[in-house]
């Protein structure tokens, strides 16, 4: 008798170099990449508002930042 083939999708093991987020799994790093590319529009957005100085880099370094602290 042979054992039947089955078509459900088996399980992965997350990626190395994935991001762990402590006690809430993996995060995607797509995901996270994209929240970091929201919120330096936004942080673009509200520097041109108030006609402050800077420029795309310091919206990124800032959007990570912001990330990264509401993360832990």
């Amino acid at each position: 008798m042979r054992a039947q083939k089955t078509d459900k999708p088996t399980q992965k093991s997350p990626k190395a170099g994935t991001t762990h987020k402590k006690g809430h799994g993996v995060i995607d790093p797509i995901q996270l990449r994209r929240e970091v590319e929201l919120k330096a529009y936004y942080n673009f957005l509200h520097r041109q508002q108030l006609n402050k100085s800077g420029n795309e880099i310091s919206d990124w370094l800032e959007a990570e930042k912001d990330i990264a602290s509401h993360a832990k």
